[in-house]
């Protein structure tokens, strides 16, 4: 599956509250969703909570360090292939 071949949706703070309320809705839509959270533990959590029919993806980052921003853009711009955790 390619980015440009369907819709992703890329959420920042999916892990718990209103992101992962919202990531809910859009796995619920069969959309391919990816959150981004700081804290391992939470987007494990999320992971379990998460058992729509969309495709789910998890990306640890900390949106203070430039490497891991980095690692954002260059995920959103890369092809994706499975469910994974970065």
């Amino acid at each position: 599956m390619e980015h440009a071949n369907c819709p992703v949706a890329l959420i920042v703070g999916g892990s718990s509250g209103i992101g992962l309320a919202i990531a809910k809705l859009l796995l619920e839509r069969n959309i391919h969703t990816v959150i981004v959270g700081n804290s391992q533990n939470k987007l494990e959590a999320a992971t379990r909570e998460c058992s729509a029919p969309g495709t789910l993806e998890v990306l640890q980052a900390n949106l203070y360090t430039p490497n891991d921003v980095q690692r954002i853009v260059t995920f959103a711009k890369t092809p994706a292939d499975t469910s994974s955790i970065w």
